[in-house]
């Protein structure tokens, strides 16, 4: 899992700290937890989600990625452009 840290996106303050934040997800069945970098996590959705998928590409034994979207339409991401 990809997640931001102390800071979400609109740079608030997140409502738990990143400890628990990861003990959750770590206590749900994740098997590694990365801090997204406050610069990433503090920007657009659209540049959370390059960076994360970023990351986690670099790792190299990622082969499937799971996210919640706003939009609801899969057709309407796969023709969105990246200004990153």
């Amino acid at each position: 899992s990809v997640m931001s840290g102390n800071y979400v996106q609109r740079a608030e303050t997140a409502v738990m700290s990143k400890y628990a934040r990861a003990k959750a997800a770590l206590l749900g069945g994740v098997d590694l937890v990365l801090e997204l970098p406050m610069p990433y996590a503090i920007s657009s959705a659209e540049r959370f989600a390059y960076s994360s998928v970023h990351i986690l590409n670099s790792l190299g034994a990622v082969t499937d990625i799971s996210f919640g979207s706003e939009c609801g339409s899969i057709r309407r991401l796969y023709t969105m452009k990246m200004s990153i």
